[in-house]
């Protein structure tokens, strides 16, 4: 071979090779930045789980603290108005509840606090649903909707005599509270975190993978890889402003505690290409 044919070939190989060598560099790069912003994605959302463990801890502490309570198990037998009105109805709203409900051992309504957010009876759980709750366990932390497909966010104790620190003895009753998750609370989050906090719909089982809702201003998808078929649920929510929109996007896995950047990565080139 001459030398110039030989010259030519390791110039073509060179260059070939050099190009690999780019489009590893930028696949990596582009990599190692969607880890970075899946990072600090998962950092703000723990962050977040912080804030309203912390906002929620006064209501599980008032709970837990009012139903080892002699006075409460005679008023779960002997139920007295004015008693309810002093001690339930003047206290409880204090711990953040918004609705409080007492039932005897054989989850019988025995009292209902007048709510503060709305018709405690149309946020009152069904007996099969707080028996099925109580089954998973005496304290139960729990959403559910209301009548009016409001989300509600519940807890429950069982209710015992005051020297039974250790909560051990059979229950003479179960108090359960709940409060309304409404835009004054999601307006204190968004003041604690300095971010805007608001609830999204959740794509319901048997729903179309795909759908958009121009009422609500809202479009739902998923996507599946190709090779292990893990499906990623997409919500994309818009919200008119003064000039333009605003675009919110939420995109998670859902199996799995990590997708290497998968997520993040999509929302990014969702953003580049708007």
């Amino acid at each position: 071979m001459k030398i110039h044919n030989r010259l030519l070939l390791f110039l073509l190989v060179s260059i070939a090779v050099y190009a690999f060598a780019l489009q590893a560099l930028r696949g990596g790069t582009e990599r190692i930045g969607a880890t970075l912003l899946d990072m600090e994605l998962q950092d703000l959302a723990a962050h977040l789980n912080q804030i309203i463990d912390l906002e929620r801890a006064p209501m599980e502490k008032g709970i837990f603290d009012n139903t080892f309570w002699d006075d409460m198990v005679t008023f779960v037998r002997q139920p007295r108005v004015q008693w309810a009105k002093e001690n339930i109805e003047n206290g409880f709203p204090n711990f953040g509840l918004h609705f409080v409900w007492v039932y005897d051992p054989a989850l019988s309504l025995v009292y209902s606090m007048p709510g503060t957010a709305g018709d405690p009876d149309a946020a009152r759980l069904a007996p099969a649903q707080l028996r099925a709750a109580l089954d998973g366990g005496w304290f139960r932390h729990f959403y559910g909707r209301d009548a009016g497909q409001a989300l509600v966010e519940y807890f429950t104790a069982p209710i015992q005599p005051s020297a039974d620190e250790e909560r051990r003895t059979t229950p003479q009753g179960f108090l359960v509270g709940g409060r309304r998750l409404d835009r004054p609370y999601l307006d204190r989050l968004t003041s604690i975190t300095s971010d805007d906090v608001d609830l999204q719909p959740w794509p319901q089982a048997g729903a179309p993978p795909n759908r958009a809702d121009p009422a609500a201003g809202t479009i739902e998808a998923t996507d599946t890889s190709r090779i292990f078929r893990f499906v990623d649920d997409i919500v994309v929510r818009i919200r008119p402003e003064a000039e333009g929109a605003r675009i919110d996007v939420r995109s998670k896995s859902r199996e799995g505690k990590g997708d290497l950047g998968a997520n993040a990565a999509r929302i990014r080139r969702l953003r580049d290409a708007l």
